[in-house]
């Protein structure tokens, strides 16, 4: 079972090049941005394989922690 959390709180998921940060929504999770990123090419992979498209590194920011 998934913890529950709020509409508006972030979860941060390590993947290979950074982190993806979600933000909760009523119904799921946004993907809104990265943190410590050293590898923009390993981090697009990450996306993919998570089904999201690879060009959102370049239009989502990278996100102070």
């Amino acid at each position: 079972m998934c913890p529950q959390t709020q509409a508006g709180e972030r979860q941060r998921v390590p993947v290979a090049g950074g982190v993806l940060v979600y933000e909760s929504r009523a119904l799921g999770r946004e993907l809104i941005g990265f943190e410590d990123v050293e590898n923009w090419d390993d981090l697009a992979d990450a996306i993919a394989a998570r089904g999201h498209g690879r060009g959102a590194i370049h239009h989502l920011p990278e996100l102070d922690q």
